[in-house]
């Protein structure tokens, strides 16, 4: 390897990383053929993380052939047989032997309801009509109901809390709100944390040290909550246009390799996957701070980490 190849090599993995992070966003979108069009045009050899991505984007499509023939070439690049498990579950689709998916518990849950329901219905309607005179029988009648009502009430909570899952980030909100030098807000069914300044050490996408400390103290504090919830950074930059010649063609390409490095730090201090954080790119659009002076253009620099509940699927 050349010393030119040795300078291209970073700037190579960055732009593998940012097309993978936009697929992966329009993957997450419901835009499929957009993620495989996004793949297909990333510049550079075949690397495992775009093969991988190709491979699931293609089996959520019912493409197991061509699924299964990317996991294979994303294992010889990687040695052995990495994605073993993956390649199986490809073969029981082909054949039709795969066990149904957990998103059908919600469905099993409502037709258990609704069998509960229907069984009130007719408890209440196949009793013998009471005696005109006997106004305690009607009494002890709608107390029996009333029972079975509540009863049925109480199954069906056992019931939904089994299938859905926990939506609360108080316990969340409450732990990142103690944590001094954040902003910490509710938006809709989600937490949004930014930074009062930025965690960046210039106009790139490099964390300085005190950047790399608060997101790594960050990650620390939701790794105790990672299994109920899911995360995802948002990248974003001032109004300051780049100049030609820049190292990011545009401030989207930039926002969105500030969003990397720092799903990187955040995978690392929760001990989690980087493909199990979400990220992507605002630009300079839906800043955190008003664009009205050089400090808070400097603020915008910046990341936003979005916390929603439940965890994020990866199938």
């Amino acid at each position: 390897m050349t010393a030119s190849d040795d300078a291209r090599a970073p700037l190579q993995q960055l732009t593998d990383e940012l097309a993978v992070a936009r697929a992966a966003e329009l993957a997450r979108a419901g835009d499929r053929d957009g993620a495989l069009a996004a793949l297909a045009a990333a510049p550079g050899p075949a690397t495992v993380a775009r093969l991988d991505l190709t491979a699931r984007v293609h089996a959520q499509l019912g493409n197991y052939d061509a699924a299964d023939a990317a996991w294979r070439r994303a294992a010889e690049l990687g040695g052995g047989d990495a994605f073993r498990a993956e390649r199986a579950r490809v073969a029981e689709e082909r054949s039709g032997r795969a066990r149904p998916r957990r998103r059908l518990w919600p469905a099993l849950a409502a037709l258990v309801a609704a069998a509960l329901v229907a069984a009130a219905v007719v408890v209440a309607f196949a009793r013998p009509s009471p005696d005109p005179a006997g106004g305690g029988n009607r009494a002890g009648e709608l107390s029996d109901i009333q029972a079975q009502q509540g009863e049925i009430m109480r199954r069906l909570d056992r019931i939904e809390g089994a299938v859905a899952p926990r939506d609360d980030l108080g316990p969340v909100e409450a732990d990142l709100s103690s944590l001094p030098g954040y902003l910490v807000r509710a938006d809709g069914d989600a937490l949004v944390v930014a930074f009062p300044g930025s965690p960046f050490g210039g106009t790139g996408a490099q964390l300085s040290p005190e950047g790399d400390a608060a997101i790594a103290e960050l990650g620390r504090r939701l790794a105790p909550h990672i299994d109920r919830i899911a995360v995802r950074v948002v990248g974003h930059t001032d109004d300051t246009r780049l100049l030609p010649g820049a190292e990011f063609a545009d401030n989207e390409s930039l926002a969105l390799a500030r969003a990397l490095a720092a799903a990187r730090r955040l995978a690392r201090a929760t001990g989690q996957p980087l493909e199990s954080i979400a990220v992507a790119t605002a630009g300079p659009d839906r800043a955190p701070f008003p664009n009205t002076s050089p400090d808070s253009r400097t603020s915008n620099r910046t990341v936003t980490i979005q916390v929603t509940p439940g965890p994020t699927a990866a199938d």
